[in-house]
C-alpha cells in the first residue's frame, strides 16, 4: 500500500512543491517508468516506430555540467563492436537509478569535502590566501572575527563552521573587497553567524522568513533549507524537463551580484543546456564593468536577454521627477523638485506613488513649494553609496539625512565605519602625495580612483587638508573601539560628528 501511495503522489504534479529532494528523485523515476509503458503499449498496439528522448542534466564540483541527449529506435539494429565496446557496455549496464544515485553520492562527497575537518595548518593555508587576495584588491585590508552558533535541528555545528570559513575565505568572494574572517576563540566576535532550522528564523526577527536566510542585529541567521539546497537543486527544478507539469517561471535573486564559483558553473550549464519548458529571471545589482565580462555573465548575455536599469542618482533624480510631471500635464521649480528628490532618493517605486499623489490632489499645470511640502512625505531609503557621496560632496545636509535613514533602517555600524573610514585613508594618501608634488592624476590611479568618482574626490582633496584627515583616521579609530563594546558614547552621534569634520572646508592647496 505504502508503494501504490507513492507512486500516485509521485504521478500527481501538484505534490512537487511539497516534495524534498529524495522524494522528486523518486517521483522522476516513476514517472520515467510509467512513460516507458506506456511508450511499449503504443509499439505493441500500432505497429510503429517512435523515439524517447531524455534529457539529463548533471553537476559535479569544479566541472562544467554537461548534458546528454539518448535517443532510442524500435527500427535499429544492434550496434557493431568497436574500440569503444565496453565504455558502450557499461553504459548499457548501467541503470537509471544506479546514474541518480552516482549523482547524489557526488554531491554529498562535495558537501563532506566543504564541511570536513580542518587542521590548524589547513586554515593557515586558508588565510594566507586570502590575506594575499585581499591585499592584491586594492582596497584596505580588514579582519573580521565571527562566532558559530546553531538553532534547532540544524545538524553538527562543526561542519557549519569549517564550511563558512572556507566560504568566506575563498578567493574569489570577500578577499577580493579586502575582507577576510576567522573564527572567533574567545567569543568576542564582530558578528555571529547563525545555521537555523527553517522553522526557527521567525523567532529572530517577525521579518525573517521560513523561506529565506535575513540579518537581525549583528546576527546573520542562515536558513538550513536554503543551507542544504543550494545550487543542485535550483539546477535540478530547471534542468530537468517536466513530464507531466506546465511550464516553469524560475526566479533567481543575487544581491551581491557575484554567484560564486559553484554558481557561476552552474548558470553556464543552464545557458548551454536551455528548456522551452522553462524561463529563468535572474535579478542583479547594478554591476561594475569587471563583473559585466565574467564569464558567466557573457553567458547570460548571449543565451538570452539582459537589461539595465540602473536607478538615477540623486543629482539626476530632480529631472527625473520633472519628466514624470510632464507626464501627467504637470510641473514645479528646481527648490520643489529637490524637496521631492531628497525625501525619495533610493526608492524609485515610493517616488513614483508620490508623484502620482500630486496628480490626484492638485489640477494641471506649475505646483508651489506649499503644495508638494504639504503632499510629499519622507520615503527615502539610504544606502551605503549615498553616505559615501554625501561625505565626498561635502554636503552635510545629505550626510545626516543620510546617516539617520541608515540608523533608522537598521544597518550594522561596522559596515558604515568601513565605508567611511576607507573614503578617509583614501583621500589622506592622496592628499600626503600632492603635499609632496606628484600629479593628481597618478595618485587617483594608483589609489584606483576613476570614472565618476574621480570628481567628488577631487572636491574633497580641494577641501581638506593633512592634518584634518589625520584627525579623522584617529576619531574614526576612537568609533571603532566603540563599535566593539569599549568605551562610552553613541556610535550613530560619533559617525555624524566625524561626518561634520570632513564636510566642513578648511584651507589647503589647490588640486
Amino acid at each position: 500500500m505504502k508503494r501504490i501511495r507513492r507512486i500516485i503522489r509521485a504521478l500527481d504534479p501538484k505534490a512537487d512543491a511539497t516534495m524534498g529532494q529524495r522524494e522528486r528523485l523518486e517521483a522522476f523515476r516513476i514517472r520515467r517508468a510509467a512513460v516507458l509503458v506506456l511508450v511499449l503499449f503504443l509499439l505493441i498496439a500500432s505497429m510503429t516506430s517512435c523515439s524517447v528522448h531524455a534529457l539529463l542534466v548533471r553537476m559535479a564540483p569544479n566541472t562544467q555540467t554537461t548534458a546528454q541527449a539518448t535517443h532510442s529506435t524500435s527500427a535499429k539494429k544492434p550496434a557493431k563492436k568497436t574500440a569503444k565496446t565496453n565504455q558502450h557496455k557499461t553504459a548499457k549496464k548501467t541503470k537509471p537509478e544506479t546514474k541518480q544515485s552516482q549523482e547524489e553520492q557526488a554531491v554529498a562527497k562535495a558537501v563532506s569535502a566543504q564541511s570536513a575537518a580542518l587542521s590548524d595548518d589547513e586554515k593557515t593555508a586558508i588565510l594566507n590566501k586570502a590575506q594575499e587576495t585581499a591585499q592584491n584588491s586594492g582596497k584596505p585590508v580588514t579582519q573580521y572575527h565571527y562566532c558559530i552558533a546553531t538553532k534547532g535541528n540544524v545538524g553538527s555545528a562543526d561542519e557549519f563552521g569549517n564550511a563558512a570559513f572556507r566560504i568566506l575565505n575563498d578567493e574569489h568572494g570577500w578577499p577580493r573587497a579586502g575582507a577576510i574572517f576567522d573564527q572567533s576563540t574567545d567569543g568576542n566576535c564582530d558578528f555571529n553567524l547563525v545555521l537555523s532550522q527553517a522553522s526557527e528564523m521567525t523567532s529572530f526577527s517577525p521579518s525573517c522568513s521560513v523561506e529565506y536566510s535575513c540579518r537581525v542585529d549583528n546576527n546573520v541567521i542562515v536558513n538550513d533549507d536554503r543551507w542544504n539546497g543550494g545550487t543542485q537543486q535550483w539546477l535540478a527544478a530547471g534542468g530537468n524537463l517536466s513530464l507531466f507539469g506546465d511550464r516553469k517561471l524560475i526566479d533567481l535573486r543575487i544581491p551581491n551580484g557575484k554567484p560564486g564559483k559553484e554558481g557561476s558553473s552552474a548558470l553556464q550549464a543552464w545557458c548551454q543546456n536551455l528548456s522551452a519548458d522553462n524561463l529563468l529571471l535572474i535579478t542583479l545589482p547594478e554591476l561594475d564593468w569587471r563583473e559585466e565580462k565574467a564569464v558567466w555573465f557573457t553567458a547570460l548575455v548571449n543565451a538570452g536577454v539582459a537589461l539595465k536599469l540602473n536607478a538615477p542618482p540623486l543629482a539626476e533624480l530632480p529631472g527625473w521627477i520633472a519628466g514624470r510631471l510632464r507626464r501627467q500635464q504637470q510641473s514645479a521649480d528646481l527648490e520643489s523638485l529637490k524637496f521631492i528628490a531628497e525625501r525619495v532618493e533610493g526608492n524609485l517605486l515610493a517616488a513614483h506613488q508620490e508623484i502620482q499623489k500630486l496628480a490626484l490632489l492638485y489640477p494641471a499645470g506649475q505646483l508651489s513649494m506649499a503644495q508638494v511640502r504639504d503632499a510629499v512625505l519622507n520615503v527615502a531609503r539610504y544606502d551605503i553609496e549615498g553616505l559615501r557621496e554625501a561625505l565626498l560632496s561635502g554636503d552635510i545636509g545629505r550626510l545626516s539625512r543620510t546617516l539617520d535613514g541608515l540608523m533608522q533602517e537598521g544597518e550594522a555600524p561596522p559596515l558604515v565605519l568601513w565605508a567611511m573610514s576607507e573614503e578617509i585613508r583614501a583621500l589622506t594618501v592622496i592628499r600626503a602625495g600632492l603635499d609632496a608634488g606628484r600629479p593628481v592624476d597618478q595618485l587617483l590611479k594608483d589609489a584606483k580612483v576613476w570614472g565618476p568618482r574621480a570628481i567628488p574626490v577631487k572636491k574633497a582633496l580641494q577641501r581638506l587638508n593633512t592634518p584634518a584627515l589625520e584627525a579623522a583616521l584617529r576619531h574614526a579609530g576612537k568609533i571603532d573601539r566603540l563599535v566593539k563594546g569599549i568605551g562610552h558614547g553613541n556610535v550613530w552621534e560619533e559617525f555624524l560628528r566625524l561626518g561634520f569634520g570632513l564636510c566642513r572646508p578648511v584651507s589647503t592647496k589647490p588640486v
